[in-house]
């Protein structure tokens, strides 16, 4: 075996740094900006630090995704410039847009834009017409090149912290551990960098002709072990649908992160297996290949369902409107492959670069919608009297959004309210996010927002209700001890999860009942097609007039009977916890019961 010579591996540097000198610079402001952080420690770390750590992650893979599409293009050297100088432009203006310390909205954008830039270096140098085995091949090489280099730079950390590992304990010399720190990031922001682009393909146009066969170890990994693990998956989450559609349940919330999770992975693997999935020879990949996007079909279904759920009882956030907008790609690309056959497997990341793009800035962003939406739903939980509920959305909104946003709830000027605190504050200089949160002023504004209570019908200050709390605590007297009659068929204990009991499809849950003015807590019992909602306020109305024994309340009063069909409901409460804000009515927070069914008589 031939082992490069330092001269071969200086002038491989220097035809990386030659082709690629922006991204090289990016390279190199991202580990000194690290290093810097790493030194200055959390305290010292300015809003400066941050921006430019975020324009070098950024650039690099845009002016990456430009360099690439002037290659395709066989761009001259004063094109080339001129590309890389709007580039510059844009991360210029990105620079001075994004508050990155304020709070999360802005980091979001960060991420989406990121990914958005890290999807275009799949397709940048294949815009336009066919070219898609040039395509495949690239974006082939790509994913290994990553793999390996990501694979290099792990070994040659471990490699070199052990031996500073070893220079502490052989010669006791002492090391900060922040060095540990700088040497991955050295690693991590220049060595792995610039090996990934020594192995980026550099004549993209002739990767159409290359006859380059099939990576064994990528088919192998790709047949044996993404393949059956997807269609694992594919058989939970189709079960799991049919069980929804039998007992028409709402789904869990988190059906939609495994949802996406499959279409993701079966995506990947059918893109990883797209040269040979028709090959007679691959019989499990032209069956995965044919029925994936049948199968997606019904659990998007169930993944709009499931973000439906959660939009219906909370309304829209940044994070629920980015679900929103991969449901809709992954609709467009499960129909468009049916339809289509898929063949031209460029759509899939220039459709996700699109639409993931529009959700960063502008009226139909993320944040925009987000904010209407939460406006929207806070004028209607003050209409309902919610003050819980509008508690939360006005603090949301008031870190998130900024505290001016909520300005149509109140009648004093919110402005003139930053600026008395500014002056009680003798000009204390406040920093970019404490402006634009100010928290003295957003505490102001809950005083100053107030809700009606549906049974006094007097207003109360939403932060006066949230800053005093009452709890009550109710357990039953001799719970080892449950009264059940002889001729009651099934007893089962709830404790705050969805009780399912199939042989009777059964279902029993928490839930809130929306009035005109007010909500109530409920049980929701549904048996079969028949189904009932069992309030709770009388049961909470007696206990609250028991205070006096609410450590050891007699059974009898923590009952409720309520009849369903043929069946007669018993409840019987082992443990309630009520709360509630002010001068509110009580909320349940948590509760523990027995649930006892009979069949009435003929």
């Amino acid at each position: 075996m031939k082992f490069p010579s330092v001269q071969s591996l200086v002038d491989a540097l220097v035809k990386v740094v030659a082709r690629f000198p922006f991204e090289t610079l990016c390279a190199l402001l991202a580990a000194v900006t690290g290093w810097e952080m790493v030194y200055l420690d959390d305290t010292s770390i300015s809003l400066v630090e941050q921006r430019l750590l975020m324009s070098a992650n950024l650039g690099l893979v845009l002016f990456l995704s430009t360099s690439l599409y002037a290659e395709s293009k066989a761009y001259r050297r004063g094109q080339k410039l001129f590309l890389r100088m709007v580039v510059l432009g844009i991360l210029t203006t990105l620079f001075f847009v994004l508050q990155l310390q304020i709070g999360k909205a802005d980091y979001l954008r960060f991420i989406l834009l990121s990914s958005v830039f890290h999807v275009s270096v799949s397709f940048s140098p294949f815009l336009g017409r066919g070219r898609l085995k040039g395509f495949w091949t690239f974006n082939k090489t790509l994913f290994l090149r990553i793999l390996t280099a990501i694979l290099y730079s792990t070994v040659l950390y471990a490699g070199l912290a052990l031996a500073l590992l070893s220079i502490h304990y052989l010669f006791r010399a002492e090391f900060s551990e922040k060095y540990y720190v700088y040497l991955w990031i050295g690693i991590a922001s220049i060595f792995n960098t610039l090996f990934f682009l020594a192995g980026v393909p550099d004549v993209v146009n002739e990767l159409e002709e290359e006859q380059t066969s099939y990576p064994r170890g990528l088919k192998v990994f790709t047949q044996y072990v993404l393949i059956p693990l997807v269609t694992i998956y594919s058989v939970i989450l189709l079960v799991y649908a049919i069980k929804i559609l039998i007992y028409w349940n709402l789904p869990q919330g988190w059906v939609s992160v495994l949802i996406l999770a499959y279409a993701i992975i079966g995506i990947l693997s059918l893109l990883l297996i797209h040269p040979v999935r028709r090959q007679a020879e691959n019989q499990w990949m032209r069956f995965f290949s044919r029925y994936f996007y049948l199968a997606l079909i019904p659990l998007l279904g169930l993944f709009w369902l499931a973000i439906y759920t959660r939009i219906n009882q909370y309304g829209i956030t940044e994070e629920r409107y980015i679900l929103i907008v991969t449901a809709i790609w992954l609709s467009f690309i499960c129909v468009w492959n049916v339809v289509t056959d898929g063949e031209n497997i460029k759509v899939i990341p220039i459709s996700l670069a699109a639409v993931f793009a529009l959700t960063i800035f502008g009226p139909q962003s993320a944040f925009t919608i987000s904010r209407l939406s939460q406006l929207n739903r806070l004028k209607k939980l003050i209409q309902q009297g919610k003050a819980d509920q509008v508690y939360n959305v006005v603090d949301y909104l008031g870190r998130e959004h900024g505290v001016a946003v909520l300005q149509p709830f109140v009648k004093e000027n919110i402005e003139e309210i930053k600026n008395k605190l500014r002056k009680q504050n003798k000009g204390n200089r406040l920093t970019e996010k404490e402006e634009y949160t100010n928290t003295d002023a957003l505490d102001s504004v809950k005083r100053l927002i107030k809700v009606k209570n549906s049974i006094t019908n007097k207003e109360t200050s939403i932060a006066d209700g949230n800053m005093d709390r009452n709890y009550e605590d109710f357990e039953r007297k001799d719970q080892e001890i449950i009264p059940i009659p002889a001729d009651y068929s099934f007893l089962s204990l709830y404790s705050g999860k969805t009780l399912e009991y199939e042989p009777l499809k059964l279902t029993v849950r928490a839930e809130e009942l929306e009035r005109k003015n007010s909500y109530d807590d409920v049980i929701a019992v549904k048996i079969g097609k028949d189904s009932t909602k069992i309030e709770l306020s009388s049961l909470v109305k007696r206990l609250l007039d028991k205070k006096s024994v609410k450590d050891s309340v007699p059974t009898h009063d923590m009952i409720i009977e309520q009849n369903l069909g043929i069946w007669k409901i018993t409840v019987v409460f082992d443990n309630i916890s009520l709360s509630r804000a002010g001068s509110n009515p009580y909320d349940v927070t948590y509760q523990k019961f027995n649930l006892l069914l009979k069949k009435k008589p003929e």
